[in-house]
């Protein structure tokens, strides 16, 4: 073993087989990790995180905009506050409204249909 109690100056590779324990901080140009990695703290990426593979996040905030190039899975409640602009909508329950329904175009309806015309 070895003790080091000022700086130590390395100008070539370190190859490491063994086990790397840093107490303190850290300062790294490039880090690249090839086997799993575990945080038990925050994470803070101050730059872009591209994730390839599947990613479990038990909570997700967005504070900005959301750009999805497939579909999205929505397994519980969507609670959306603002306008809302979709190009198609298929309902296949039961659909409340609060307020009133602007249609400008055709209502096709199947089924039974009760209107109260005032």
């Amino acid at each position: 073993m070895s003790t080091f109690s000022s700086n130590v100056d390395i100008n070539a590779d370190v190859d490491i087989s063994g086990e790397l324990v840093v107490d303190g901080t850290s300062d790294l140009d490039h880090l690249n990790v090839a086997g799993l990695s575990t945080f038990t703290g925050n994470i803070d990426a101050n730059g872009n995180l591209d994730v390839d593979g599947i990613t479990n996040l038990d909570t997700l905030n967005v504070d900005e905009l959301a750009t999805f190039s497939a579909n999205i899975d929505a397994n519980g409640d969507l609670d959306v506050d603002g306008t809302t602009e979709l190009d198609v909508l298929n309902v296949s329950e039961t659909a409340t409204f609060s307020s009133n329904i602007d249609a400008n175009g055709d209502l096709d309806v199947d089924g039974t249909t009760e209107l109260l015309i005032h």
